[in-house]
């Protein structure tokens, strides 16, 4: 897949914002902590476990974990500056963690096709799914939006949840947000 669109829309948002939610395209910093605590709820009760974050942008997952998380990776594909963590400039994970978490990794499309971006989205689960041990978690923005922007990426929640059950038991959150939703995924 082709993620130079991807790419230099999170450039543009880095430069002007530098750091921060907005840096990493959430419309604030309470946007983003509901996206990232919805995903953390796959690992509530575990320590020492592992994390791959897939799309890390500054590494703000790293900090909310960093007590209970034994090693954290890191992906992104913008060169990043993380003060925890090993950071890898990656389009994918290539570490085996116990987790693995995505926030935000399927919203930017760009031009390409519905049809082609939701392949891309089933093979990055399926990674998610090769390089976790005990589940992996991610969000997209739900097609039952009332507002859509063109190059963004909407899914449908429950087709999204159908197609996770492969890899085992899922839960779907919907209730931090109207507009998006979060899939967990427990191997276990």
């Amino acid at each position: 897949m082709d993620l130079k669109q991807v790419s230099e829309h999170y450039a543009k948002r880095k430069a002007v914002y530098v750091r921060g939610a907005q840096a990493v395209d959430w419309k604030n910093r309470k946007a983003q902590m509901d996206r990232l605590n919805a995903l953390r709820l796959l690992f509530v009760d575990d320590t020492g476990f592992t994390l791959n974050d897939w799309g890390c942008g500054y590494g703000e997952m790293g900090w909310l974990v960093r007590k209970e998380c034994a090693r954290y990776h890191g992906y992104d594909i913008l060169p990043q500056e993380l003060d925890i963590g090993t950071f890898h400039l990656s389009d994918t994970v290539t570490e085996t963690c116990t987790y693995t978490v995505a926030s935000g990794l399927f919203n930017v499309r760009g031009d390409q096709s519905e049809q082609a971006w939701t392949s891309y989205v089933h093979r990055c689960v399926c990674a998610m799914n090769k390089y976790s041990h005990k589940g992996f978690a991610f969000n997209c923005l739900s097609d039952r939006a009332d507002r859509k922007s063109d190059g963004l990426y909407y899914a449908n929640a429950y087709g999204m949840a159908r197609h996770c059950m492969d890899y085992g038991r899922v839960s779907l959150l919907q209730h931090y947000s109207a507009w998006d939703f979060t899939i967990l995924v427990n191997k276990c």
